[in-house]
């Protein structure tokens, strides 16, 4: 009898470590996922800024070349050139939120699998911990 609990303890003190190492991991895909949800903001405000930029310029050189009392086909080429490189710029940065989103879940899925891992990780301990209780009585 005494060899059981000896083995049972340590079979508790082996889920018990086993129950906190997979908390942690839990708690650092929680972080993760928290820096993901962060970077989609980022994203999304620097679309906004990005976006309000681009208008600014293109208002800017527009109504420059509306007041200009020559327009040089140099000046409409240079228009062109921006009005493509400001879309490129929207473009690239609706790319890097759609990249974030997808970080995004990826770590939510990741971090819902850790709880999961988690959660039967202690269930197995304080069955473990009821079997002692038991034997004590």
């Amino acid at each position: 009898m005494d060899s059981i609990d000896k083995d049972l303890k340590a079979l508790l003190r082996i889920r018990q470590m086993r129950s906190d190492s997979l908390s942690r991991a839990a708690r650092m895909r929680e972080m993760e996922r928290n820096f993901a949800a962060k970077d989609v903001e980022d994203k999304v405000s620097g679309l906004t800024t990005t976006e309000t930029h681009v208008r600014q310029i293109q208002h800017e050189c527009l109504t420059e070349l509306v007041n200009g009392h020559f327009v040089k086909i140099d000046r409409v080429e240079a228009f062109s050139k921006m009005q493509l490189q400001g879309a490129k710029r929207i473009m690239d940065a609706n790319r890097e939120i759609d990249l974030a989103q997808k970080h995004l879940e990826v770590s939510k899925e990741m971090l819902e699998e850790s709880l999961q891992k988690s959660r039967a990780a202690e269930k197995r301990k304080i069955a473990i911990q009821e079997v002692i209780e038991w034997r004590k009585n």
